[in-house]
C-alpha cells in the first residue's frame, strides 16, 4: 500500500494554523472487497487561545 498523509504547523503569537491532507498520492484501496475506503481528502483548522 502507497498511503502518504502530510500535516502542517505554524504557530503565530497564541494561535496555530494547521493544514493537513490524507491520502496525498490519491491511492486507491479496499480493505474488504465493495468497501472503498476515501480518496484524498483536505482538512484546515486554526486554534487558539483565550
Amino acid at each position: 500500500m502507497k498511503f502518504l498523509d502530510v500535516r502542517l504547523s505554524y504557530e503565530v503569537g497564541r494561535m496555530t494554523m494547521q493544514l493537513g491532507v490524507n491520502n496525498l498520492l490519491q491511492y486507491n484501496y479496499a480493505p474488504m472487497e465493495s468497501n472503498l475506503m476515501p480518496m484524498r481528502t483536505f482538512t484546515a483548522s486554526i486554534l487558539g487561545e483565550i
